[in-house]
């Protein structure tokens, strides 16, 4: 039954990714990491070992690709997700806080190689693809709703509890991942496909640094529009940022149903054609609010439906990016999910420094027409990498 729904066990992963990555990430670790170090350097510095566990992903992909350790990699990063909350309750230390926030990204980063890997590379048909990938992206934002709600609750009694909920819920993610991940590492295809066959199938190398390319511009707009949306929206509308987190909330609930619509799109289109939507989509959220500043007329509430609108249209683009990646690639799978990663480490790191310029230099206003502008280009060239898959 679970398999007719394209269901399994080991999605338990995917869940933990959501309620660490998602909540536990922004919510509850950095406000912890301060009152620990009273210091707002330490804090940035400390979460930027998260953003810097992406560019390590290229090496632990071809690790985890030359051992075939999938399963146990997957084993492992819920371990450092447990460790991770463990230190940050019971050690309240300036060096431990460092060692807490490094054990998340390594965790998080070894979770985002691996899971698409047990998708995209176990030679399912299109429309199993199409279907696991919308269940694993699924069970994403449900974790991220679940903890949502379990968290506050949590947090009222004690940041210490709160971790201690956090950690039993990875333990509980082990567990139960654990069930079928070996039998989810055993269908994995992981021979390089020969230089005749690559040839046949249009699978060049130009083709996947092109696609990797689409995907660091991109992620340029999306850094820009996600991390920097709450103080635009109360810097330039004078929206109040408890309703920008509400709408965050929401957002988690109604990209479930998203991501089931562009799971069959993606069925009956193909995972391209996705991606371009989702990206023009991104190309419409940059431009409605490049106007809405710039306009006479302050429209209430408006951008916030274009940041929800903007957050779909990301989650599609998320989805469908393993399922292109795996036809462009020439190199091991996890391997590639882990330059995949690297790209939009790379994206996200350069992306957030060209807003904090851009803004300096035009006004925070400009942002937006950053994400107009990145959005296009990164269209452009994934025009171009769909254009040299010949299917």
């Amino acid at each position: 039954m679970m398999e007719k729904h394209g269901i399994s066990y080991w999605y338990a992963a995917a869940f933990m990714f959501g309620a660490v990555q998602l909540v536990a990430l922004p919510i509850l670790i950095p406000s912890h990491i301060f009152e620990v170090t009273g210091s707002m350097a330490h804090t940035g510095a400390a979460l930027a070992f998260v953003g810097l566990s992406g560019f390590v992903a290229p090496i632990i992909g071809s690790v985890i690709d030359r051992l075939r350790v999938h399963a146990l990699a997957q084993q492992l990063a819920l371990l450092s997700h447990v460790v991770a909350m463990v230190i940050f309750a019971f050690v309240p230390q300036t060096l431990a806080m460092y060692l807490a926030t490094f054990l998340v990204g390594l965790g998080s980063i070894t979770l985002m190689t691996v899971n698409p890997t047990f998708i995209v590379a176990a030679g399912y048909n299109d429309e199993q693809q199409a279907l696991r990938l919308t269940r694993m992206n699924q069970s994403i934002f449900v974790g991220a709703v679940m903890m949502g709600a379990i968290l506050p609750l949590s947090i009222n009694l004690s940041s210490q509890v709160a971790f201690l909920v956090v950690a039993i819920t990875a333990v509980l993610s082990l567990m139960i991942s654990g069930i079928d991940s070996k039998k989810a590492a055993s269908r994995l295809v992981l021979e390089e496909p020969t230089e005749s066959e690559t040839t046949e199938k249009g699978h060049w190398n130009a083709t996947f640094v092109t696609f990797l390319l689409a995907v660091f511009i991109a992620m340029i707009a999306s850094s820009n529009q996600v991390a920097q949306g709450p103080n635009l929206f109360e810097s330039l509308f004078s929206i109040d940022k408890s309703a920008t987190s509400l709408l965050l909330a929401f957002s988690s609930v109604i990209s479930l149903l998203t991501l089931d619509i562009a799971g069959r799109a993606l069925t009956k289109f193909g995972a391209g054609k996705v991606w371009i939507f989702g990206l023009i989509g991104y190309v419409v959220v940059g431009l409605v609010l490049s106007l809405l500043v710039t306009g006479h007329t302050r429209f209430f509430y408006l951008p916030l439906v274009m940041h929800l609108l903007f957050m779909q249209c990301l989650s599609m683009v998320d989805m469908v990016k393993p399922a292109i990646v795996a036809k462009v690639t020439t190199l091991p799978p996890a391997s590639t999910q882990g330059l995949l990663l690297f790209a939009i480490a790379g994206g996200y790191a350069v992306g957030t420094t060209m807003g904090g310029i851009t803004a300096e230099w035009f006004g925070m206003a400009s942002i937006f027409s950053l994400v107009t502008g990145a959005s296009a280009i990164a269209g452009l060239f994934a025009v171009l990498t769909l254009s040299r898959i010949k299917s």
